[in-house]
């Protein structure tokens, strides 16, 4: 399935992550990238979450942070409200300036 971002705004990403940007146009490409849409907005600023783990940063500012290990019950609520995210997001940063 590969790795899914998910972001608020993909200008600063767009000129300021040049390696990520080679990697998303090599041929083995293996995550997506999507942009929020205005009026959604989610609470954490960093979240990485499988079945299993999570990384989540409630907010920039913060310090703390939490991480969950090999704890699917607690990881469940996080993977949901990131795929309804992801259903609601657009296509961003195409890997070519066609989109190919």
């Amino acid at each position: 399935a590969g790795w899914r971002l998910l972001l608020s705004g993909p200008g600063w990403l767009g000129r300021r992550a040049p390696r990520l940007r080679a990697v998303q146009r090599g041929p083995a490409a293996q995550f997506a990238l999507r942009q929020l849409p205005d009026g959604l907005r989610l609470s954490d600023c960093l979240l990485l979450v499988d079945a299993q783990h999570m990384v989540r940063r409630p907010h920039r500012d913060a310090m703390r942070g939490v991480y969950v290990q090999a704890s699917p019950s607690r990881c469940e609520p996080y993977c949901a409200r990131f795929d309804a995210a992801w259903q609601e997001s657009s296509d961003c940063l195409p890997a070519t300036t066609l989109g190919l």
